[in-house]
């Protein structure tokens, strides 16, 4: 519903990390678990996307910061989509943590070549492969490589495209 919502009000929408794994690497739902569902979308749209979510009946989450850090100072806001449990939903207006990065690598760096896949009769993108894999990577990273799973999806996800890997794009 997130999805659809956000393709109704004319949001791009690019699944990030687990969601986006299950559109690429795991056949079934139930081998890939999720806490979360990570979304990005473009700086511009962020106020937008905010909107759609609020208009469908999600609510804020934790602020870990000042709410309006978000979009201009903090990369996400946490979103809840209500049910039993609620589901948490992590939008993302910048792929990386922390702010340094921002410098170096562009906001529209994900969307560059990004692949359009029909998402449960909707549109989303996902980040094309070798970006894929640098975003898996330095989330892993960014904290201490502190879960298997995520390591495991990076193995997972070397092991099924890396014949078509542009190994010198990801260097």
């Amino acid at each position: 519903p997130v999805v659809a919502a956000l393709n109704r009000d004319g949001v791009p929408v690019m699944l990030l990390k687990g969601v986006a794994l299950l559109q690429t690497i795991y056949p079934r739902p139930d081998l890939r678990p999720m806490s979360d569902v990570d979304l990005l979308v473009r700086p511009q749209h962020a106020r937008q996307a905010m909107e759609t979510l609020l208009s469908i009946g999600c609510k804020r989450g934790a602020a870990l910061l000042r709410e309006d850090f978000f979009p201009r100072f903090h990369y996400e806001v946490e979103m809840l989509i209500p049910g039993s449990p609620p589901v948490r939903v992590d939008l993302h207006a910048r792929p990386f943590r922390p702010m340094r990065l921002s410098r170096i690598i562009p906001d529209g760096a994900l969307w560059e070549n990004a692949i359009a896949v029909d998402f449960q009769n909707t549109t989303a993108f996902l980040p094309r492969p070798e970006f894929f894999l640098i975003h898996l990577a330095a989330h892993a990273a960014f904290h201490g490589s502190s879960r298997l799973l995520w390591l495991y999806d990076i193995q997972r996800f070397v092991k099924q495209f890396q014949a078509t890997l542009d190994w010198d794009l990801i260097v």
